[in-house]
């Protein structure tokens, strides 16, 4: 096989997603629920740590309907009748992009209750990195050192 440059390997995979967008309608729906998302996380600003994690949750989602995709058109290919045993490849497939998406949600409740509860402010593009909601401190086992806490730099 030829060596590509990286602007096709880019365009390739652009082609992956368009065509993915054209017929699956689940992954038109995800999109549509990750551009909410990125209204939303505007709106509210939580701290952002939280923004980034919430985007990257739906990125990971969306990669996995993706992967769901290539795999389904792959096995209809190769195998285009119905066998019980593609089907349950499929059906697993489909059960991973679904957990994705619960962890996804998990992750975008957490982060807004946590917003809602302890009505964290906006933070400065200097605090961001040091911005954790009292929830997530209160609830945590992680030893934090005491350079990273906001009385230590003060």
């Amino acid at each position: 096989m030829a060596k590509r440059s990286f602007l096709q390997s880019v365009g390739d995979a652009l082609a992956g997603v368009a065509a993915t967008w054209r017929t699956q309608r689940s992954f038109r729906i995800q999109a549509a629920l990750a551009a909410a998302l990125a209204v939303v996380l505007a709106y509210l600003r939580p701290p952002l740590v939280f923004s980034a994690l919430c985007m990257a949750m739906a990125m990971l989602f969306l990669a996995a309907e993706l992967f769901n995709t290539a795999f389904e058109k792959l096995a209809d290919h190769l195998h285009p009748e119905h066998h019980p045993a593609i089907g349950a490849a499929k059906d697993c497939a489909a059960g991973a992009v679904l957990l994705g998406c619960a962890g996804a949600g998990f992750v975008g409740m957490l982060t807004l209750l946590s917003f809602l509860r302890d009505g964290s402010p906006p933070c400065s593009a200097s605090d961001a990195a040091f911005a954790v909601p009292r929830t997530v401190v209160r609830y945590s086992f992680v030893f934090m050192p005491r350079a990273m806490c906001r009385s230590a730099r003060a």
